[in-house]
């Protein structure tokens, strides 16, 4: 189901999910709900097809490794927005992405089922920075392992006091 049946299934039901407060949506939010207007189910295989090469790319690594670790974003932190819509870079390393979320590394691991885990990797100019620890698929214990062993010897909770004395934009 695309967002715009989501949001037409509600109305339906009598709920207006935008009702009086359509501003608060962010305009990025809004154009997914309109580029999912019209999606078939050809375009839902497709969808699948590249889900099933993500999965199948991350499960390679597997063969020859235990895990795979990475940063969680392919650039440096980025600050919140004082509107909460918080948007990335239009470029990493020369190449477009998507502000939204192209730049995240976390985001495929939602679509793949391997087990994934970020945790605290220290600051970067005063904002924190991540690290991503992937297992192959059902490989959960793996990783858990691997983010308790890293907590052991890096521990994160002092990067708590850093993030209380940065002031937030509400």
């Amino acid at each position: 189901m695309s967002g715009q049946e989501v949001v037409e299934t509600f109305a339906n039901l009598g709920v207006d999910v935008f009702g009086e407060h359509a501003e608060d949506f962010p305009a990025e939010f809004r154009g997914y709900l309109d580029a999912s207007r019209g999606r078939s189910a050809l375009d839902a295989v497709h969808d699948e097809q590249q889900r099933t090469e993500v999965y199948d790319a991350i499960q390679a690594v597997f063969a020859d490794h235990d895990l795979l670790v990475t940063p969680t974003v392919a650039c440096p932190p980025v600050p919140n927005a004082a509107d909460g819509n918080t948007l990335g870079p239009h470029r990493v390393d020369g190449v477009q992405v998507n502000p939204l979320i192209g730049w995240c590394l976390t985001y495929p691991l939602n679509f793949s089922g391997h087990p994934a885990i970020s945790v605290p990797a220290g600051m970067s100019e005063s904002l924190p920075v991540g690290l991503q620890i992937i297992g192959p698929r059902y490989g959960d214990r793996s990783v858990l392992a691997a983010a308790a062993a890293l907590e052991r010897i890096q521990p994160w909770q002092p990067a708590y006091a850093q993030c209380r004395q940065r002031p937030l934009n509400v």
